[in-house]
């Protein structure tokens, strides 16, 4: 899913290692309460990615079912 425009958010980690995504980005990927998002590091660009998983509709935006 590719975004129109950058959001850019800085987001402070808790003692117990959580974070919150802000409104804007829970919008512009269309996350929602109970989805399960899989957060990539990849090295080769030093950047972490994001897959959001639709836990109710078990479906990833990769194609790959049940492997978020």
């Amino acid at each position: 899913m590719l975004l129109d425009v950058l959001v850019n958010s800085l987001v402070k980690v808790t003692r117990n290692y959580q974070i919150t995504v802000p409104a804007t980005v829970r919008e512009k990927l269309g996350i929602k309460e109970g989805d399960l998002v899989r957060i990539v590091y990849d090295e080769s660009e030093g950047v972490a990615k994001n897959h959001i998983c639709q836990k109710e509709k078990n479906h990833c935006p990769t194609g790959q079912k049940n492997q978020c």
